[in-house]
């Protein structure tokens, strides 16, 4: 009934990181730390579900709902932000026009409180699978504290995969702050212009 003639996955995901419930030692030299006990600070919690569904031979289409806190003190190592909470919903929907084009729409929204107000995506992607893609995208913050900071960070890329090599071409503006890839994270200052990345695989 729920999954339908082509199957539905439904995935759940909780992480919570909280600092060490600990005592400095007499001396002033190391602590001691209770284990599997948590202390009062908060560095960060993600709770996420995602539901993706397939509904015909072209059409997918995934919901993703994430709800976020960060505290932005202790993870970028600065004062006077606390913990930014947000809420984030994603719809993903994917078009196969015929054999290997596939063409793909995304919005996303997320209310924050604190921090540089909320946000508005959206992005259009064409596949022509396996080797070329392109895309445009576009980030609103629309809800900046600031009105001389509400703006928009779009962007385009297109890249070419051949075997284990990936080459791309993209322009656009870049808003500062942690980018992750691949698991790594990296703090990348904002920047407008031109960028090349190749990578290759073996």
């Amino acid at each position: 009934m729920l999954g339908g003639p082509y199957g539905t996955a439904i995935v759940f995901n909780y992480s919570e990181i909280h600092s060490l419930d600990s005592t400095l030692r007499t001396g002033g030299y190391g602590y001691d730390a209770k284990y599997f006990s948590n202390g009062e600070k908060l560095y960060f919690q993600d709770i996420n579900i995602e539901m993706s569904r397939k509904w015909s031979p072209k059409i997918k289409t995934i919901f993703t709902y994430i709800h976020l806190d960060y505290n932005k003190d202790v993870i970028e190592g600065r004062t006077g932000f606390g913990i930014i909470r947000t809420q984030t919903g994603i719809v993903d929907v994917s078009y196969k026009l015929r054999k290997k084009h596939t063409i793909r729409a995304e919005a996303q929204w997320m209310k924050v409180q604190g921090d540089m107000g909320s946000w508005g995506m959206g992005l259009l992607e064409y596949t022509f699978a396996p080797s070329f893609f392109v895309a445009v995208w576009d980030e609103y913050n629309y809800g900046n504290p600031n009105p001389a900071k509400q703006l928009h960070y779009y962007g385009g890329t297109m890249g070419l995969i051949k075997g284990g090599n990936r080459i791309s071409v993209g322009y656009g503006r870049q808003r500062a702050g942690i980018f992750c890839v691949g698991g790594v994270c990296r703090f990348v200052p904002a920047s407008n212009g031109f960028n090349i990345s190749i990578t290759s695989t073996f």
